[in-house]
């Protein structure tokens, strides 16, 4: 369980956007959506998120690499994700569109394509950090991690 949560928050935090968008304009986006048939959403905010990491750190069973990955993630103050890949397809298709206009201008660090599916990584790097990261799967899923990892822990990490 600990290597799943763990490796979950490094992919979440590989994958990711600086926000030269307001973010004000995505969550508005995400709160319009977040209540249509098909879209589900968790959001854990700096409270959640620093009980996450207490309880996963003092009663996970982890190693000195595990105690170092977790520490990494000191920065991560806020995740919000919206899975959407059970929503019917027109608004799946006018989610992803809007969102990819909000995004639209943003550099775009990777863009994968597997069966017909694409996946974007939006993101730059500022001071040596990662900050407020975003994830989009058209017809699938967004994610939104708020704050910053160093992208130097990132690089170490042996997951």
């Amino acid at each position: 369980m600990k290597k799943l949560i763990l490796t979950m928050m490094f992919i979440l935090l590989t994958l990711g956007q600086v926000w030269a968008v307001s973010p004000f304009r995505v969550k508005r986006l995400v709160g319009e959506y977040r209540h249509k048939d098909g879209f589900e959403l968790v959001s854990i905010g700096p409270l959640g998120v620093g009980l996450l990491k207490h309880a996963v750190t003092r009663y996970g069973d982890l190693d000195k690499s595990d105690r170092k990955a977790l520490a990494s993630f000191k920065g991560v103050k806020g995740l919000i994700v919206l899975d959407f890949g059970d929503a019917p397809a027109k608004e799946k298709e006018r989610f992803s569109a809007k969102m990819e206009k909000i995004l639209s201008g943003e550099e775009l660090i990777m863009e994968a394509k597997d069966d017909g599916e694409r996946f974007y990584i939006y993101g730059t790097e500022k001071d040596g950090k990662l900050k407020d990261c975003i994830l989009l799967s058209p017809g699938d899923a967004f994610v939104y991690v708020r704050g910053s990892i160093s992208l130097e822990d990132l690089m170490k990490m042996n997951l």
